[in-house]
C-alpha cells in the first residue's frame, strides 16, 4: 500500500528521481506441508532451502497422487526417488511467470499412517520394482488392548522437547547466506566407525539371504543406519564434533527394530485371508496374555456367536502347532475344571520386540 502511494506521487511530480523500489512479497517460513504436487513443491523449496517434511494423515492420498496431474501412471514417482537422496530437481511449467524452477537440494521427508489393506493396494508392482517401497521404513506393532489412564504429559518435558526442535532449527550450514543452505559434513568417531563396521557386515550377510521386497529394503537399512545415527549425534550435541558411538549404537537398535518391522509388514501385506485370520487370533491371544478360553472369545466379540465356534477356530490353531489346550482344576467349593488354550512359547512380549532406545 504504502509503495503504490510513493509509485502514485512518483508519477504525478513526474521526477527525475528513480522511482521508488518496489518491495518484494514477504516468504512465510514453512517446515512442513500435505498433500502436495511436485510442481507446488519445487516452488516451497525454492523458498525453504532448509528442507521440508510432508505429513500425511493418510499415505494413501501421497502415494495416489503419483499421477494425479499425469496422463501416465506414476509420473511423479521418480521425483520422489530423486529426492531420497536429496538430489537437484528441475520441474517445467506450461504456464506461470517462471517456466522453469530449479531446486539445488531437494531436501523432503515424508512421515504418515496408512491401514495395512490399503498399504497392499498402494504399493504397486510398479513402486515395488522402482525401489519406492524399499525407501519407507516401516512399522506396524500388533495392537495392544486400550487401557483408560489420567497421566499426562509432564509439563517440564514439552519444554525440553520445544528446546530441542528449536535448538535444531537454530542450526546453521555451511555458508552464512539463508538462502542457501551448505551442509555441514561430519564424520565418524573411531569407536563409531567401528560399531558401523560390524553392523555393516553382519548386515550384508543377512541381505545375501533374502530375496525380491526383502532384499531391496534390506539394501536402504543399510544407509538408514548412518542417517538415524547423524540425527541422534545432532539431537544431543547440536551437531558439535564427529558422529559419537552412543549415537551409532542407538541407530543400529532402531535399524534392528526396524528389520522386525519390515519383515512384519511385508508378510501382511502378502498374507491370505486364512493367515490374516489365524494371524488376527493369535494377536488376540497374546493382548489375553497369552491364555484364552472359548467362553472369553464368544464373550468379547461377536465374531464367534457360540462359544463352539470359539473353540473350533482354537482348535485350528492346535492343529497348526501354534497353541495346546490346558485344564485348570476348580479351587475352593466345587466347580468344573476349565479348559484353557495357551498360545507355544508365549513370553507376555506382545510384539517380541523390545524399546529400540534401550542399551
Amino acid at each position: 500500500m504504502c509503495y503504490e502511494k510513493q509509485l502514485t506521487a512518483w508519477k504525478k511530480n513526474a521526477s527525475a528521481l528513480d522511482p521508488p523500489a518496489e518491495p518484494s512479497a514477504p516468504v512465510m517460513e514453512r517446515t512442513w506441508v500435505d498433500d502436495i504436487t511436485i510442481e507446488a513443491l519445487a516452488t516451497t523449496l525454492q523458498q525453504q532451502p532448509r528442507g521440508l517434511l510432508v505429513a500425511c494423515d493418510e499415505l494413501a492420498s501421497w502415494l495416489g497422487g503419483f499421477d494425479r496431474y499425469n496422463n501416465s501412471s506414476g509420473g511423479d514417482a521418480p521425483r520422489w526417488l530423486e529426492m531420497y537422496g536429496a538430489r537437484s530437481m528441475v520441474v517445467d511449467r506450461k504456464t506461470g511467470d517462471r517456466r522453469t524452477i530449479v531446486v539445488p537440494r531437494a531436501t523432503v521427508s515424508v512421515t504418515g499412517g496408512i491401514q495395512p489393506g490399503v498399504l497392499r493396494r498402494a504399493l504397486t508392482p510398479q513402486h515395488r520394482e522402482s525401489g519406492l517401497a524399499a525407501r519407507l521404513l516401516l512399522a506396524c506393532p500388533p495392537r495392544r488392548t486400550k487401557a483408560w489412564t489420567e497421566d499426562e504429559i509432564d509439563p517440564a518435558l514439552e519444554a525440553e522437547l520445544a528446546k530441542m526442535f528449536a535448538s535444531l532449527y537454530a542450526l546453521k550450514g555451511a555458508k552464512d547466506d539463508p538462502s542457501e543452505v551448505e551442509p555441514v559434513v561430519l564424520a565418524l568417531s573411531p569407536a563409531a566407525k567401528g560399531i558401523f563396521v560390524k553392523f555393516f557386515s553382519e548386515h550384508a550377510e543377512e541381505q545375501v539371504g533374502e530375496t525380491g521386497d526383502l532384499s531391496a529394503a534390506w539394501s536402504k537399512l543399510e544407509g538408514c543406519t548412518a542417517r538415524l545415527a547423524l540425527v541422534l549425534h545432532v539431537v544431543e550435541n547440536g551437531g558439535e564434533g564427529d558422529v559419537t558411538a552412543t549415537a551409532m549404537r542407538r541407530a543400529v537398535r532402531l535399524i534392528e527394530w526396524f528389520k522386525h518391522e519390515t519383515r512384519r509388514v511385508y508378510a501382511l501385506l502378502a498374507e491370505t485371508d486364512d493367515q490374516r485370520k489365524v494371524r488376527e487370533l493369535v494377536e488376540r491371544i497374546q493382548r489375553k496374555g497369552g491364555k484364552i478360553t472359548a467362553r472369553e472369545m464368544q464373550r468379547d466379540s461377536r465374531q464367534w456367536p457360540t462359544a463352539d465356534s470359539a473353540e473350533r477356530d482354537l482348535e485350528e490353531l492346535k492343529g497348526r502347532g501354534l497353541g495346546k489346550w490346558e485344564v485348570i482344576l476348580p479351587t475352593g467349593k466345587g466347580g468344573r475344571p476349565a479348559r484353557v488354550f495357551c498360545l507355544e512359547d508365549h513370553d507376555g512380549d506382545v510384539d517380541g520386540t523390545s524399546s529400540p532406545a534401550e542399551e
